[in-house]
């Protein structure tokens, strides 16, 4: 038998006594997929406006929602719309819930899905500063935080330093966020971000 002692510190005992806090936390998770739930029918509807502009992988998929409870040790929820893997690579635009952090959006195209876009995604570089969007810089298109080494400011990058990012890269991330305490104005934001990234990719 392993002699060492785990120790609890006094707030740890607290915490394991009290169901409350983790109840609440599942009731909040709850909330955030009604939300989402929502979102998604909204973003459905305006997807459809452009029936006409996007290609038809934009339209197969239904919207998709998941969540965990580790992303960086917390608790997180996703909606994927529209979604699409191909041949020619991953696409989506992704709506994300992050506990003690943010709400975000972020447009996620890989592969030739991304070529396709390239030329789009660099005219759009006016409208993606204005809107205080950021570009992904890493490597890593699985890494979902909006630190420096992950994603910098259109304020911070060159036209010439994007489309250079855009040409050269296997994938595009482009995403803006959302404080949480910012809770009752988040679903206009998000929306009004979905639109902006449709109006990008239908050109």
């Amino acid at each position: 038998m392993n002699q060492a002692k785990i120790r609890l510190s006094s707030t740890e005992i607290e915490l394991i006594k009290n169901a409350d806090w983790i109840l609440t936390k599942n009731a909040i998770i709850e909330k955030i997929v009604q939300f989402f739930s929502s979102l998604q029918e909204e973003q459905k509807n305006e997807l459809q406006l452009y029936k006409n502009k996007l290609p038809s992988r934009f339209f197969t998929a239904s919207p998709k929602i998941s969540k965990g409870e580790n992303y960086s040790g917390l608790p997180y929820v996703v909606l994927d719309y529209p979604r699409f893997f191909n041949e020619s690579g991953f696409g989506a635009i992704r709506t994300m819930f992050w506990w003690g952090n943010f709400f975000s959006i972020t447009l996620h195209m890989a592969g030739g899905n991304k070529k396709a876009f390239e030329e789009k995604l660099i005219n759009a570089y006016p409208l993606l500063w204005q809107e205080k969007f950021y570009s992904c810089i890493s490597e890593n298109e699985w890494i979902h935080h909006f630190s420096p080494e992950n994603y910098i400011s259109f304020s911070e990058m060159t036209e010439a330093e994007y489309r250079k990012r855009i040409i050269e890269s296997q994938f595009v991330k482009i995403g803006t966020k959302i404080n949480l305490d910012r809770w009752e104005t988040a679903e206009d934001f998000l929306l009004s971000r979905f639109k902006t990234l449709l109006e990008i990719l239908a050109g």
